[in-house]
Parts: C-alpha cells; sequence; structure tokens
C-alpha cells in the first residue's frame, strides 16, 4: 500500500478504531492485492501483540463473582459482566480460577471480523468448545457445538470470527503465551 489514507485507514483498523464506511475503503484499496490485505494483517497482529502484552495481567485477575456454597461455587449471567481487552474485539468473562490444578476456565466474546493473533501454548494445552458464531483456525470453520483441543507446544497461527462468536476455552492459569507477529 503506497498511498498514506490505505496506510492511516489500515492503522485505524488495526486498533479497532475504523468506522464501517473506513472500513469499505480499506476493503476496497485491498481487493485482489495478497500483499496489501497481508500488511493490513500483519498490522492488526502486531496490534493485537501489544495489547496482549500489556494487558496479560489484566486479563488473569479479572473480576468473578462466586457464590460459595458447599464446595460448589456459581458465576450467574447477570453477576459477571464482559471485561474489555485492549484486542479489538475481544471481551471475556473469567469464570474460575483453579491455581491448584493450574487452569481456568473462560467465556471469550470475538466481535464479527476480530483477530486473535497467533500464539504458542507453552505453558499447556487449551481446549475451544464454540457456543454461538463461527470461528476460523488452523484452515477450518467452527461453528457452534464444535471443540478444538491445541496441545501444548503447539503453535495457534491465529483465530478469526467472521460473524462473531462465544467461545469457551479451559487453559492454563498464565494463559497463552505473548503472540508473535506474523512472518
Amino acid at each position: 500500500m503506497s498511498c498514506p489514507e490505505s496506510h492511516e485507514l489500515a492503522a485505524l483498523d488495526a486498533v479497532g478504531a475504523l468506522d464501517p464506511a473506513g472500513k469499505a475503503r480499506l476493503e476496497a484499496r485491498t481487493a485482489g492485492n495478497a500483499e496489501a490485505r497481508a500488511e493490513v494483517a500483519g498490522l492488526r497482529d502486531a496490534a493485537a501483540v501489544l495489547a496482549l502484552a500489556y494487558s496479560k495481567p489484566a486479563l488473569l485477575h479479572a473480576p468473578v463473582v462466586p457464590i460459595a456454597l458447599g464446595g460448589f461455587s456459581f458465576v450467574h449471567q447477570h453477576e459477571s459482566a464482559w471485561a474489555e481487552t485492549p484486542i479489538p474485539g475481544l471481551k471475556v468473562k473469567i469464570l474460575s480460577v483453579n491455581n491448584r490444578e493450574g487452569c481456568r476456565v473462560i467465556l471469550a466474546q470475538l466481535a464479527p471480523g476480530a483477530r486473535f493473533p497467533r500464539h504458542i501454548h507453552k505453558t499447556g494445552p487449551e481446549e475451544l468448545f464454540v457456543v454461538s458464531g463461527d470461528l476460523e483456525t488452523e484452515g477450518r470453520t467452527l461453528r457452534a457445538g464444535d471443540f478444538l483441543h491445541a496441545e501444548s507446544g503447539t503453535e495457534h497461527r491465529g483465530l478469526y470470527s467472521p460473524h462473531g462468536c462465544v467461545v469457551l476455552l479451559v487453559e492454563p492459569v498464565e494463559g497463552p503465551e505473548i503472540p508473535m507477529a506474523e512472518k
């Protein structure tokens, strides 16, 4: 992309600040140009890498409102709000954290068109169940009711939701490693 306006549109898109008209202009300028589309994807991933790097402690300590009763904890829908993250289009609800077993359960919501960048599962496996919507990863499209297991040590090349989705994640307490920028 050589045009200054294209660069500005791509930068605004990367940080989730592009309005619908701008998105349409960016889409028109990159249509049929694989190099330009890769540049836009790289900017999105770079913004998400920075956002995740700075938000990781906040995500680990997002509020959970458990009601303890005889060893059971309940989180009712109205008691727990979605927590905004710096990653454009990503909201989370941490449902539980089990430090003894080293895992946490998270409900994550990706807005239509949102991306979670590439990352390595260094601290343990990830279990992902699609509750609603659609999610593209590793060359496949997952829909409501579909499940993905990512073994420890695997490189996740990123996640993209064309129409938005809600997923249930079981992952290590430390969460994913800081994502890598596109190669």
